[in-house]
């Protein structure tokens, strides 16, 4: 994310995910300084492909491959700083 003046001239922190929910947005805030920052968690981090009978990705009627969710870890594991 980045600092900009919000309608009062006070700064905040302006940040985007991307479109169609493909990132989880993550704002961090130091309880001991206060600082803030982002980061993002993208949906490769937390899912894997669906695999059929003989070990092949399923694919939708999209043509994409489907996934699901194989886990969640704590943000402090997936914040690196």
């Amino acid at each position: 994310g980045k600092e900009v003046a919000d309608k009062n001239g006070d700064k905040v922190v302006l940040t985007q995910t991307g479109d169609y929910l493909s990132n989880i947005g993550m704002m961090v805030i130091d309880g001991e300084t206060g600082a803030i920052s982002t980061d993002l968690i993208t949906s490769e981090e937390i899912t894997e492909p669906v695999l059929d009978d003989k070990g092949e990705p399923v694919v939708n009627e999209d043509g994409e491959a489907e996934t699901q969710v194989v886990g969640y870890k704590f943000v402090s594991e997936l914040y690196t700083g």
